[in-house]
């Protein structure tokens, strides 16, 4: 069983809470079983030695972070799910540079991290070398992070699965987005823009 912790269960973080509800009522779910085992926001956290049941996880507002739940607190969200038996991934669905600073010290402590936020990728290159440094090792903890362009088209895991089989990216070029495209297109006309 793949544990589960969600930092910011905001819009995209409800969407996949919603999809892991719907995965653990298929067929496929036991090949693969996901545990929600904790969910943070930036007030409130609750955390479970055992998974949230699907019916909490329908209502998780009221039901997983309602009264009960303990204040947000990164440092102890982070412990607790780190403590948990078998694999834990903590999924990060903000756009916060201070959760993707984090990375580096879930990794540390064996966390898997999972995430849409480009922050750590993207800014200071220390933070980033840190993270492959962290995940070296194929025993060790993984880090799994996209980006798309255009209509949605993963670029991230393509290149990554490309350099990790052997091959040397020379040029990636292409029209990354149809929008621009058009505009380009259509003010290169002669006259335009006049």
């Amino acid at each position: 069983m793949l544990n589960v912790a969600i930092v910011g269960p905001g819009l995209v973080g409800s969407a996949l809470i919603e999809q892991l509800v719907a995965h653990s009522r298929s067929p496929c779910f036991a090949a693969l079983p996901i545990a929600v085992v904790g969910i943070i926001n930036s007030k409130k956290m609750a955390v479970s030695s055992t998974p949230f049941a699907v019916g909490d996880l329908n209502e998780w507002k009221s039901k997983v972070l309602g009264g009960s739940a303990a204040a947000a607190d990164l440092a102890q969200f982070a412990d607790t799910v780190a403590a948990l038996k078998g694999p834990t991934a903590v999924v990060d669905c903000t756009s916060s540079d201070t959760i993707a600073e984090l990375y580096p010290l879930w990794l540390s402590k064996g966390l898997h991290v999972v995430t849409p936020n480009k922050k750590a990728f993207s800014g200071d290159i220390s933070l980033f070398r840190k993270i492959q440094e962290l995940t070296a090792s194929p025993q060790g903890p993984s880090v799994y992070h996209e980006a798309t362009v255009g209509a949605g088209l993963p670029v991230l895991s393509t290149l990554n699965d490309l350099v990790r089989t052997g091959d040397k990216i020379v040029k990636v070029e292409g029209i990354f987005s149809g929008t621009l495209s058009y505009l380009f297109n259509n003010f290169s006309i002669p006259g335009a823009t006049q």
